[in-house]
Formats: structure tokens, sequence, C-alpha cells
């Protein structure tokens, strides 16, 4: 049964600035963010918490960096409460993130692979310690078998006082709904924490995928205005609201203000940057593997077909 109270967290510019190596227009920030704020969603990750030195993708914007320097002009300009910031496990270092009382990030959730668990948990107690509300997001599920999964759970589940949510990611839009319920299954029987889900839109299971997840008990749904997000993209933030609407039977959620930016903001992007539903991510989903590997056989003239029956081996 669906709790009424899922939260909805928006990762427009962190997830979405693959697209743009994390470089969006200051009107298109100030403007986007205003809405967020007005709106009712739950918590607006901004973008990731890296250091610069330790990150591969060096020609990056400041939406891949949030230093606090600009996260204090981002909040002096529009106002906006409540920061979530996304920090990868070997791209941010613990003396990357200040005090809480003296930050203007609120929520910072980080984000791992299985083999990086320990790290991660060194940074969640960390981060806890430093005053920061904790996500942890595990990145990849459907490369780990049950076992390990299980494994993972009970490490995790020593720290989660420390924790708000433990995520789980369809990083590869590979899953269906019987797999979401599966996972969030074992998660449960495993670790005394809330749950979250970040799905990707490869195999179009974004939204089904979203409310199998709800409706097995998770509480935090991440998602994108317009669905933006590389490749085939995201969860889109304003079905997922629309249907919370429906559901709750009440307006929690302004689709007016969404509506709204969507059309001054991103309608017609797509035309100019290439995220949705194509062939590819199709072919990356269905064979559960990352989007660079097809990118790297595309580059390197293997056909569709082709590319389809090495990857499935």
């Amino acid at each position: 049964m669906i709790q009424k109270n899922v939260k909805i967290l928006d990762c427009t510019f962190r997830d979405g600035g693959h697209l743009l190596n994390w470089r969006f227009k200051q009107a298109t920030v100030d403007k986007v963010i205003s809405t967020i704020s007005k709106s009712g969603i739950d918590y607006f990750e901004i973008g990731y918490r890296s250091n610069k030195k330790l990150n591969r993708h060096q020609d990056i914007g400041q939406y891949a960096l949030c230093t606090e320097d600009y996260l204090n002009e981002v909040k002096e300009v529009t106002g906006i409460k409540n920061i979530t910031v996304m920090m990868d496990v070997g791209k941010a270092k613990k003396d990357d993130f200040i005090e809480k009382c003296n930050s203007s990030i609120d929520t910072v959730r980080v984000a791992t692979y299985a083999n990086d668990i320990d790290l991660a948990i060194e940074h969640v107690e960390d981060l806890h310690n430093k005053g920061y509300e904790v996500f942890i997001n595990l990145m990849a599920l459907s490369h780990i078998d049950k076992s390990r999964l299980v494994n993972i759970l009970k490490k995790i589940d020593r720290v989660s006082d420390n924790i708000k949510a433990f995520y789980f990611a369809d990083s590869f839009g590979s899953m269906f709904p019987n797999d979401v319920s599966n996972i969030v299954s074992v998660i449960k029987d495993n670790i005394d924490s809330e749950i979250g889900f970040h799905g990707h839109n490869n195999l179009q299971m974004a939204f089904p995928n979203a409310l199998s997840a709800m409706e097995s008990g998770v509480k935090y749904i991440d998602s994108t205005l317009y669905g933006q997000g590389r490749g085939a993209g995201n969860l889109p933030t304003e079905i997922i609201c629309a249907y919370l609407n429906s559901f709750n039977g009440k307006n929690r959620f302004d689709l007016d203000c969404l509506i709204n930016v969507i059309q001054d903001t991103f309608v017609g992007c797509s035309d100019k940057v290439d995220w949705g539903y194509s062939l590819e991510s199709f072919i990356a989903g269905v064979t559960n593997s990352h989007p660079d590997r097809i990118n790297k056989l595309k580059s390197d003239g293997v056909s569709l077909i082709d590319s389809f029956n090495i990857l499935k081996k």
C-alpha cells in the first residue's frame, strides 16, 4: 500500500547535468530553483559535491562541484531553504565537507558501488557527525546478487541510525516492477531504515517501477523535470507529482508551477540536447549495460544489432 507521505527528491540539475557537463545558465538555475521552492517538492538535489582533483572529468561546471561559496550565492539569490547534494565515493574527501552549521548544504546523498561500501559507510558516519541529514545510495543494484546485497545491507544496518534512508538505483534502466518489489522485500528484511528508489527510463519503466516501489513501502522517489537525464532520462517529476496529487486527493504539489517552468525552460531542449527513449537506450537497458558501453560500440562503428549481440553475452 502506498504511503501518503511519500517524499519526492528532484535531481534535475544533478542527474540532468550529465547532458551539459553540469553547466547551466544562471537564469535557468534561478527560475528552476524558485519553482521547486514553491511547488511542494520535498528535496532538491542541486548537484554533486566533488573534489575537482579527484574527478576524471575536468571540464565540468559549478553543479559538479557545488562549492560552498557558489551555493551561498545560489541560496541568497533564490531563497531556497533545503539544498541537497550527492557525493560519489572516490570523487570527494571527508574534508570537502565542513560542519553543517557553517554550510549551505542540508542533506548529503552518499552514492557508492558495492565494492566501496566500507568507505561509503565511513563517509556516512563523518557527515552525520558533522550534522548533515544523510542518505546512502547503492548504485548498479542490478549487477548485485541477493547474497551479496544481504551482506551489504547488514553492514549498512549497523549505521542505520545515521542515515535518513537507504536508496537503491536502477542505474542501467534494466528493472521491471517485479524486480523492484523483490529488491524492496530483501531490503526490508535486512535493514531498519526508510527506503528510496532512483529509476532510469531505458525500458520506459521509470514510472511503473516507481509505483511498484511505493506499493512495496518505499518512501523516497527520485525524479527530474521533463524526465531529463543521460540516455533515456529519468522519471518525470511532473508525472509522479500528478499521480501523488490524485492519490492523496489534494493538491500537494503545484502542477501549474512545474508546467510553467518546463514550458519556459525545457520544452524544445531535447532537440538540442539528446535525451529520451531510443533504440540505444533500450539495448543498454535490456542487456543491463552501462550506457558508456553502447556509446563506445557506436563510436567504433558497430551496428545496433551487433552491439545488442555483444552486450547480451
